[in-house]
């Protein structure tokens, strides 16, 4: 992600390769405060560089721990734009998504 700031892309794709809360505790490390809200520097660069389309991926279970993301995950199912795969699913490409 760090690489793209200052510039942009079509689409984004942001994998969170974790399987471990020690893992999320490292991942959210480069959080901050702006006036009561916090603000994960390192999804922040990813939100604001994808022009058409961000795609994360990655645990829901382990990713809610964090604050910043169960927010996030909650807005994308609030909004249809999350879906639920199964990790052999999606390992096996046997997924589909429809609008």
């Amino acid at each position: 992600v760090e690489r793209f700031q200052g510039s942009q892309r079509d689409i984004i794709i942001y994998g969170f390769t974790i399987q471990r809360q020690y893992q999320l505790t490292f991942l959210v490390s480069n959080v901050f405060d702006d006036g009561g809200i916090p603000i994960d520097r390192k999804l922040n660069v990813a939100m604001t560089r994808a022009r058409e389309h961000l795609i994360l991926i990655g645990n829901p279970q382990l990713l809610c721990i964090d604050k910043v993301f169960a927010s996030l995950i909650k807005y994308a199912r609030e909004n249809n734009a999350y879906f639920d795969v199964s990790a052999a699913d999606y390992c096996s490409g046997n997924f589909h998504v429809t609008d």
